[in-house]
This record gives structure tokens, sequence and C-alpha cells, in this order.
């Protein structure tokens, strides 16, 4: 036996002899491309569901259950974006723009727009189809001076002369 290879290999001087750096050229290691990075990384099968999952999203903000809701476009948009960078770039790679990335993805599949339709059709509300219900107060709360003209301020009809 000719006993250990390298001094301090166990590390018990710290880091003394050894000297941590870059290639600087780390482009051989590095997919410049988002779908060749899922195919390496996943596979076949990995890349057809990351697709699938993809377009079940987009196709669900731009025509499906959640086209109706207000952040649908910016949901499209950003993941749109980010697909477009992805084909000259792999964006996944880095764990927290990937962890944004199914996010969106995850906020894009939960987003649905209101079942409750305003039914005053000049209502700015009734273009998103959303409803802004007033809470019934029933109490003197909704009496006092204070609390009128901060309603009255914020736009919100009071329902008659205080009591």
């Amino acid at each position: 036996m000719h006993g250990p290879l390298l001094r301090n290999g166990d590390f018990n001087e710290g880091l003394a002899r050894w000297f941590f750096t870059s290639d600087r050229n780390h482009m051989p290691f590095h997919m410049k491309s988002l779908p060749a990075h899922v195919l390496f990384e996943q596979g076949l099968f990995g890349l057809a569901l990351w697709t699938s999952l993809l377009v079940t999203v987009l196709v669900r903000l731009s025509f499906g259950a959640g086209r109706h809701h207000p952040l649908a476009p910016a949901v499209v948009g950003g993941l749109a974006g980010f697909v477009i960078v992805g084909l000259f770039d792999s964006l996944i790679d880095a764990p927290r723009i990937a962890f944004l990335f199914y996010a969106l993805m995850a906020l894009g599949l939960g987003l649905r727009a209101s079942s409750r339709k305003s039914h005053r059709p000049g209502d700015p509300d009734s273009r998103l189809e959303l409803e802004t219900l007033q809470p019934e107060l029933e109490s003197a709360f909704e009496d006092a001076p204070e609390v009128r003209r901060a309603m009255a301020a914020a736009g919100v009809k009071l329902k008659g002369p205080p009591r």
C-alpha cells in the first residue's frame, strides 16, 4: 500500500491545498434550449408530460374556464415569454426560476372566473363577471358619521339616512 494519494484528502487541515475554481467555460455542461433540457433531464415521456401540462394551462387560460379571470392575460403572457426565451436558453436549471415557472403554471391551473354575475348591466364589475357584495350590517355601526363618510368616500351606496 502506498498511502493516501492526495494531501489533505480528508480535509483535516481545512481547505489547505484545495483551490476551488470554475473552468470559466460552463457551456459544454449547459443546455441552451428548454425543450432539449427537459428531454435530457426527464426523457421523452417527461417532455411529453411537461409539454401537455404547459399546453393545458395555456389553453385553459386562453380559451377555457379561466379566460375571464383578471389575471389570465398576465399568466399567459408570463408563460409565453418564459417559453419564448426558453427556446434559446435553459431557464429551469436555476431552482428559483424553475420554482417561479412551476408556481405560475399551478396558478394558471387554479384560476377560474366567478360563476356569479352582476345583475346590473351597466356595472363595471359585470364586464369581468365578478360580483361585489356589500355586507349587511345589523348594528348602529353604520349609523356613525365617521363610518358613513368613509363608506361614501369609498363609493359604497348607503341604504338611507342614519337611524
